[in-house]
């Protein structure tokens, strides 16, 4: 009997496997520690504990491709941890398969008989024989080859635009299954298989010439480099799969002529993700690297002809003479010309659009463009269209980010699929001591599970949960292509706050984001910003409300509940930065918004939402407001009502006119 144990890494801190005789009779026990990057094996002699064996590994190189094997044979268990194998005796010879029970805590099992002749596996139609000699990971890889976790490698083959006349150079040492199911599903095509060991050559030869499986030839791992460079300089379609093809290979593929790159494929499972800008997305015609929880899928023919593979960051710039320099310095990221930075200049008059563009005059990967000035909204959106990325950002001209910032961000967009990725953030001010200062986040996401990535830890946000939290577009990566579907534009009619509406609105139409807490987006604290003013920008805040509330029917989004309660944080908030003479004319407002939030989703004002605007003002203002338009019945059609102009202009003139009187 074979245990097949894949570990649920995502799901726990640990991972247990044992086999018991009884219930604290435990005969052998192995327990997987991710955050300690070690495996631990033990067995029970005698009621007592012995010794334990201590593996180091890698948690992001494991997956449902390198599974561990537990193995009962007549004198004990034994346990294949990739090429390393331990026998560990049993207790008592009299104890059968069948005394034994497995229990697991994380861990997804699976189990085959261990054949004692020659065994027959169906695999995509076929009946294939398997010689009973052949080592447990060969033929476990061939069961595994039909099971659901062998997908990836099935969508692959199935979305990939492969040519009739391509090779396939096989480098999958002690793993068959992509050997044979390639050899099944396309008989025609060539297949050169490299292997290391002879008796693991030999082996697979043997299955070769028993199944009458042609086109397959098997070489020894000392003819790789060789071959790898015949078939690169050759003019055929190359797909090239196995483990650790750009760890190990990445020295010739660096050599390659950029003619060679279109009639490349690769498919490789990788320990850790390897950064995008040395996988040439933008040449390579297929791509897939399996690292462990971290998937990439790329192919040519699905990134839209007028986009390219790669990121854009967007700075809006309007007079930032005094941080345009720094902040686009900080965005640029070591060696990596896949992230570009566009700097819009938005009419300015204080000479900081010629002071770019004499500073980062000799890297390609900076933009200067300029328009006349329109507000930031519509300085962002001109960056979008210019943009021809596939994955684009935004960014304050004021701020800075943290080294390699946007670069790790957007290998984890590439990595998850996401729609929005995003790194933390801090307080930036210089006139405070220390100048960073953490935000809530560090203390609000310390306890979420963490991933590996790369050299970094990632978190999963639930999106719903977040949108309540800071209104934040400046750390964050977005797909190009949803940002297009969903229609997201920062709306050009709105000079203020533009950012709010389209972080609620984006964060609504995502699915969940993953985060890089250690990556700090640094949020300068300075007197010019915007945000500092009490005048009467605020009040473009309910068209932005309006818009949101009338998207939310319009598209069906699941639960506004999350996007009212940033609602009322925002106008909790602008009540208390407003100049005094101001205050009145927006709680009438919000009052007003907030009956027609109540009409629209019956019920929603009745919890906890009132309450978070703290004026003393507002509960009288609401329920004057309710009263009056008690008579109407709630329903879909508030989404199209208003509430009194508001227009900032209008009350700018309105309170012109009061201090002439």
């Amino acid at each position: 009997m074979i245990y097949i144990l894949n570990p649920h890494f995502p799901l726990a801190d640990a991972a247990i496997f044992e086999l018991r005789t009884a219930e604290y009779q435990r005969q052998f026990h192995l327990s997987i520690r991710p955050r300690e990057g070690t495996i631990i094996l033990n067995r029970m002699v005698n009621d007592q504990w012995q010794d334990e064996v201590v593996f180091p590994f890698s948690p992001s190189g494991m997956s449902h491709r390198t599974p561990l094997f537990v193995e009962l044979k007549d004198d004990g268990f034994l346990i294949t941890i990739r090429d390393q194998s331990l026998l560990f005796p049993l207790e008592d010879a009299h104890i059968s398969v069948s005394d034994l029970e497995p229990v697991a805590q994380f861990i997804s099992i699976s189990k085959i008989d261990t054949p004692d002749k020659e065994q027959s596996v169906k695999l995509f139609g076929r009946d294939l024989i398997v010689p009973k000699k052949l080592p447990t990971p060969l033929r476990l890889s061939l069961v595994n080859s039909g099971n659901p976790s062998f997908s990836a490698y099935l969508g692959f083959l199935s979305n990939s635009e492969l040519s009739k006349n391509y090779t396939v150079i096989d480098l999958c040492e002690g793993d068959i299954g992509l050997l044979l199911s390639h050899a099944l599903l396309r008989p025609d095509v060539p297949i050169i298989s490299f292997r290391k060991k002879v008796a693991e050559a030999r082996f697979v030869e043997e299955l070769i010439q028993l199944n009458k499986l042609e086109n397959v030839k098997i070489l020894p791992f000392g003819q790789v480099e060789v071959t790898l460079s015949k078939h690169l300089n050759g003019t055929s379609p190359l797909l090239i799969q196995g483990d650790s093809v750009y760890q190990n290979y990445e020295h010739i593929f660096i050599a390659l002529n950029k003619s060679v790159w279109p009639r490349l494929s690769l498919f490789t499972r990788e320990a850790t993700p390897i950064p995008s800008h040395r996988l040439r997305l933008d040449l390579v015609s297929n791509l897939n690297i399996d690292a462990g929880i971290w998937q990439l899928n790329h192919t040519a023919h699905n990134v839209p002809s007028h986009l390219t593979p790669g990121l854009d960051v967007v700075v809006a710039a309007y007079n930032a003479n005094d941080f345009l320099i720094e902040c686009v310095e900080s965005l640029l990221c070591n060696d990596r010309d896949d992230v570009r930075i566009i700097v819009v200049n938005d009419g300015s008059t204080d000479g900081s659009e010629v002071k770019a563009q004499k500073h980062f005059a000799n890297d390609p990967r900076v933009i200067v463009a300029s328009k006349p000035n329109g507000g930031c909204a519509s300085a962002r959106n001109y960056g979008r269209l210019i943009s021809d990325r596939t994955h684009i950002a935004f960014v304050d001209a004021d701020d800075l980010v943290s080294d390699n910032f946007f670069a790790d961000l957007y290998d984890l967009a590439l990595y998850t699929g996401n729609e929005i990725v995003q790194a933390g953030f801090d307080i930036y001010d210089t006139e405070q001591d220390p100048v960073i200062s953490p935000s809530y986040e560090d203390k609000a996401f310390e306890k979420y599970n963490r991933q590996q990535f790369g050299q970094l830890e990632a978190i999963w946000l639930n999106s719903q949960d977040i949108i309540k939290g800071q209104p934040t577009i400046w750390r964050r990566v977005y797909r190009r292509d949803f940002l297009d579907n969903k229609k997201l534009y920062f709306p050009e009619n709105i000079r203020a706050y533009d950012d709010y509406i389209f972080h609620i609105t984006s964060l609504n139409c995502a699915g969940n984001i993953w985060m890089l807490p250690a990556h700090k987006y640094h949020y300068r604290q300075h007197a010019a910003q915007d945000i500092k003013a009490g005048d009467e920008r605020h009040f473009y805040m309910f068209f932005m409300f309006g818009m949101l509330l009338r998207r939310s029917m319009e598209e069906g989004w699941p639960d506004f509940y999350p996007t009212a309660q940033s609602i009322m944080d925002s106008i909790n908030w602008s009540s208390w930065k407003l100049r005094p003479d101001l205050v009145d004319s927006f709680l009438k407002a919000a009052a007003n918004f907030c009956v027609r939030m109540e009409k629209t989703y019956p019920g929603l004002m009745s919890g906890e939402l009132i309450g978070i605007i703290k004026h003393a003002d507002f509960p009288f203002l609401y329920q004057a407001e309710l009263k009056s338009v008690q008579h109407i019945p709630g329903g879909p059609f508030w989404v199209l009502t208003s509430g009194p102009i508001q227009h900032t202009d209008m009350l700018r003139v309105r309170q012109n006119l009061r201090s002439a009187q």
